[in-house]
């Protein structure tokens, strides 16, 4: 009986050991990704073009959706919202008729990658 007791107890501890491993390495995903996002946004901001602006602001955009993936994979609500917020922010930019919207949209997007990325780190 003891036996079963310590097997069991052992394969709980190693279940939540892997969890816990895996919470991590999709927080760590999530601050990279949101790094990116944030990378990307300032490009978007910086362009001198509109073209170049909605270019690199679809990019911001592909990166946060990421973010916000691997965020909830890690069950981390804080980072997940945050980049989300960052992929609203770079849509609006991408979908902008003129650069100042543009760039205005992508300062936006930067601002929500840099809290995705912080939440995510504090969670680590």
């Amino acid at each position: 009986m003891r036996k079963i007791i310590l097997t069991i107890a052992v394969g709980c501890l190693i279940s939540f050991a892997l969890v816990a491993n895996i919470a991590l390495a999709d927080n760590e995903e999530a601050a990279s990704y949101a790094e990116d996002t944030y990378d990307y946004s300032r490009k978007a901001r910086d362009a001198d073009t509109l073209e170049d602006a909605q270019y690199y602001a679809h990019q911001a955009k592909s990166v946060a959706e990421d973010a916000e993936s691997a965020a909830s994979d890690a069950n981390n609500d804080d980072a997940a919202s945050y980049a989300s917020d960052a992929y609203d922010y770079a849509k609006k930019a991408e979908n902008s008729d003129n650069l100042e919207d543009a760039q205005y949209y992508s300062h936006k997007a930067m601002d929500a990658a840099e809290d995705a990325q912080s939440a995510a780190e504090d969670a680590e």
